[in-house]
């Protein structure tokens, strides 16, 4: 399928629907920023659950301004946008919410969705853990975004050093918590908490 003479990624369309659809009242509307944002901290989620990066379905870069930007993420909301299933106002991701529900209800019943489904649904919660606005911070001091943004430069994220220092990160905290007491939401906001405390 295309838009625009652009191919849409399957992977992509489902996490816009499942991140706009899953956003508790609390982060709602989400804004476009912040899509790419959680979708790329869904991304680190399915990392830690031994999900390849190559994996993923779609890759991301850093913008000038500071965020994760997903080329393929940024097609499907267009694709979504122009079937009328969410609207943008003021940068703000707005739902028709029959129509968003009946593309929800879909994907429910493809496989490759439910675990899709789950990890970002795992990286709303842990955004939920956190004040808002923190998550952009924590990801900004994570690997390979900080050294990006310390040479004031547009790169992809998530190669493999990153993903590796990444992991590390995240297995260390499950030894040192023990793995058997420890979700991997609670060692996301963890790693997300530490990042921050770290830079302050």
């Amino acid at each position: 399928m295309k838009l625009f003479g652009q191919p849409l990624q399957s992977a992509a369309i489902t996490d816009v629907a499942f991140l706009v659809s899953l956003a508790p009242s609390s982060m709602a509307p989400i804004s476009i920023a912040e899509l790419h944002l959680y979708a790329y901290l869904a991304n680190i989620v399915a990392l830690s659950k031994g999900l390849p990066v190559s994996d993923w379905g779609y890759a991301f870069s850093l913008t000038t301004e500071g965020f994760p930007f997903s080329h393929e993420l940024d097609v499907a909301r267009k694709h979504l946008c122009r079937r009328s299933i969410i609207q943008e106002e003021d940068y703000l991701l707005l739902p028709d919410k029959d129509l968003l529900d009946s593309e929800t209800n879909v994907l429910d019943r493809l496989t490759q969705s439910v675990r899709r489904k789950e990890w970002l649904g795992d990286a709303l919660v842990c955004a939920l853990h956190l004040p808002r606005g923190s998550v952009r911070d924590a990801i900004n001091h994570s690997p390979g975004v900080a050294k990006s943004l310390r040479d004031r430069k547009a790169s992809a994220l998530l190669r493999d050093a990153d993903t590796h220092e990444i992991y590390n990160e995240l297995s260390l905290i499950n030894d040192l918590l023990g793995s058997h007491q420890i979700d991997s939401v609670q060692s996301i906001v963890i790693w997300l908490s530490a990042r921050i405390i770290l830079e302050v």
